[in-house]
C-alpha cells in the first residue's frame, strides 16, 4: 500500500488532479466582482449566481481535463507503469470524481461568500488551500494519520474530495459495497455544502456593499 501511494499519488494527485482538475478560482472571482462592482449584475438578471459559477467553471475543467489530465494520466500509465487494479474501479473512479469537484466547487463558494463581507479573500482562500490539502489526504495519505485524527477527518468533507477517488482508483481491497458508500458519502457533503451556501448566500447578498452603495 505505501509504495502505491508513493508511485501513484504525487504524480496523479498533486501534480495533475489537485492543480488542474479541481482548481475553480470561484472565491477569487467573487471577490474581483465584488470589489469592481460587477456582482450586481448577478442581482437584476434573472440568473441564478451559483449555477452559473458553476457552468463556469465546468467549461474550464473540461478544457483541462481534455489538455493536461488526459495525457498526464497517460504518461503514467505507459511509463511508470503502476500497479493499479483494472476493474470496476475504473468505471467507478470518474463518478467519483465528478462528485468531487462538487464538493470543491461548493467549498470554493463558501469561501467566495464570505468576500461579501470583507471584499477580499485572501487570506481564507490561502487558509482554505493549506485545509483541503492537509485533510484529504492530498499531501499525506489519511491511512498514515494517527487515529484520532483519522477519525476526525471522516467527519468532514475534504476525505470526500482526494482521498475517497484515489482509494477507487489504486485500493485493491474496495468492493461494490465499498464503493457505493463512498458514492453516498460524496452525495451527501454536496446537498449538505449546497443548502449550507443556498442558506449564506441569502444572508449575505443582504450586507454586500459595492463602491460604497
Amino acid at each position: 500500500m505505501f509504495i502505491k501511494y508513493i508511485t501513484i499519488l504525487p504524480s496523479l494527485a498533486s501534480v495533475d488532479i489537485v492543480h488542474s482538475t479541481y482548481v475553480t478560482y470561484r472565491e477569487w472571482t467573487m471577490s474581483r466582482e465584488v470589489i469592481e462592482g460587477n456582482i450586481v449584475m448577478y442581482f437584476v438578471k434573472p440568473v441564478d449566481m451559483m449555477l452559473y459559477k458553476l457552468f463556469q467553471c465546468i467549461g474550464y475543467v473540461l478544457l483541462k481535463f481534455v489538455t493536461t489530465t488526459i495525457p498526464t494520466v497517460l504518461v503514467i500509465l505507459l511509463v511508470f507503469k503502476p500497479d493499479m487494479p483494472i476493474g470496476l474501479n475504473l468505471l467507478i473512479f470518474p463518478v467519483s470524481i465528478i462528485l468531487s469537484y462538487l464538493i470543491m466547487f461548493n467549498i470554493d463558494f463558501l469561501v467566495g461568500l464570505i468576500c461579501f463581507y470583507n471584499e477580499s479573500t485572501w487570506g481564507m482562500s490561502s487558509a482554505k488551500d493549506s485545509v483541503v490539502l492537509l485533510l484529504s489526504g492530498a499531501v499525506i495519505p489519511i491511512n498514515f494519520f494517527p487515529e484520532t485524527l483519522k477519525t476526525i477527518v471522516n467527519f468532514l468533507p475534504f476525505q470526500a474530495v482526494y482521498n475517497i477517488p484515489l482509494n477507487t482508483l489504486i485500493s485493491d481491497k474496495l468492493g461494490a459495497g465499498d464503493y457505493i458508500k463512498n458514492l453516498i458519502v460524496q452525495i451527501f457533503w454536496i446537498l449538505f455544502l449546497f443548502a449550507i451556501n443556498r442558506l449564506f448566500y441569502r444572508k449575505a447578498v443582504k450586507v454586500v456593499t459595492v463602491n460604497g452603495g
